[in-house]
């Protein structure tokens, strides 16, 4: 049994959809989390941010130090439980890394001089090792849809959108595509990667 549950986890892939908001991550997994082959964890941001009282564009930098460092824990957890839990295929949607990203853009691309922050911040960029693909889905212009939570002034979402190709073109794991390539990938009947 043991040897069983070895291949299994070695067989399963882990992927990420990141990108900056309104792009169609969401939709992309949302059609993905209808297939029975693979487990779906979806945002952690804005439950996060709703459960603790925190903002999503805070005001002031100890706000987005506080959003940041709880939606990174609590991202990082879920992924940890789920593959502890599942041996499906687990497709996240953004990754612990994006919580400090998005900190970065609002604080005018200062990162935070806390320990902690800078800490977490290691840790979140070595966990982008623990996926096997990260989709990249690129800016297109799509209306942000107001949800009275997101941003929605373009120009703020063109920023996190060049800050972030930015950050993560350095990683081997990361593949940028457009959102039609997105919708095609959310058809598969399992990952072949």
């Amino acid at each position: 049994m043991q040897n069983i549950i070895t291949h299994l986890r070695k067989t399963r892939k882990k992927i990420a959809f990141t990108g900056t908001h309104g792009v169609g991550k969401s939709t992309i997994l949302n059609n993905l989390a209808n297939n029975s082959w693979c487990e779906v964890l979806n945002e952690v941001f804005r439950d996060t941010a709703e459960m603790f009282g925190l903002l999503c564009n805070g005001d002031t930098k100890k706000q987005s130090y506080d959003t940041t460092l709880h939606c990174f824990y609590r991202q990082m957890m879920r992924e940890i439980e789920l593959e502890k839990i599942s041996y499906k295929h687990i497709i996240c949607d953004r990754t612990p890394f994006d919580c400090f990203l998005y900190n970065e853009v609002g604080n005018k691309f200062q990162r935070i001089n806390y320990k902690t922050y800078n800490d977490c911040r290691k840790i979140a960029i070595n966990h982008l090792k623990t996926y096997d693909v990260i989709y990249f889905v690129k800016y297109e212009g799509f209306p942000i849809e107001n949800d009275g939570f997101r941003n929605i002034d373009v120009e703020n979402q063109k920023i996190v959108n060049e800050y972030m190709i930015k950050e993560f073109q350095s990683f081997a794991n990361v593949q940028f595509i457009s959102y039609k390539e997105g919708m095609e990938l959310q058809r598969l009947k399992r990952v072949e990667f």
